[in-house]
């Protein structure tokens, strides 16, 4: 960053302080982007659940290091930002998703016997997965992942989510 360590120590205290100041600089506003649509108050929580796979895929295409940076930090064992992401993100994503899961069941829009955990572990695994494992959905399954074909791959998710989750 071309400052002395002296420096990045008066303002950030130490490493896991630079690391926090990097994700609220760089990565929150992201996340904040991909968790807008999701509100448990929503009118129609399902245009909720849709608009967040929508803003999650376009999201990771247009970042695909985001989800990477999750699991090479979050979760794994070593992960250096494991609590800062559990404290900013994951108790607010987990608080909105599941909201807006259990108001849709309440409406009818999704099947009442599914638990809204495992119906939003489904739902972030379908987003994550293709930027996860981009070698082999685009190398071997000839799947492209990236920003132009965003809304395609959005599209699917959302089909394929909704087809099993549905009444």
């Amino acid at each position: 960053a071309g400052v002395t360590p002296a420096l990045a120590t008066y303002y950030f205290g130490d490493k896991p302080g630079l690391l926090a100041a990097v994700i609220e600089e760089r990565v929150a506003p992201l996340v904040g982007e991909a968790l807008t649509p999701l509100d448990p108050a929503a009118a129609n929580p399902m245009h909720a659940l849709r608009d967040f796979v929508r803003g999650y895929t376009a999201l990771a295409a247009r970042n695909p290091w985001v989800p990477q940076l999750i699991v090479r930090e979050v979760l794994s064992d070593e992960g250096v930002l494991r609590d800062t992401f559990v404290r900013r993100f994951g108790q607010g994503l987990g608080t909105r998703l599941l909201g807006t899961i259990a108001a849709a069941q309440r409406q009818g829009a999704l099947r009442a016997d599914l638990d809204p955990a495992h119906v939003a572990m489904s739902l972030v695994s379908l987003c994550k997965f293709p930027f996860l494992a981009t070698p082999l959905v685009q190398g071997v399954l000839g799947v492209t992942v990236d920003a132009e074909h965003a809304d395609a791959l959005a599209a699917h998710h959302w089909s394929l989510f909704t087809a099993g989750v549905t009444p």
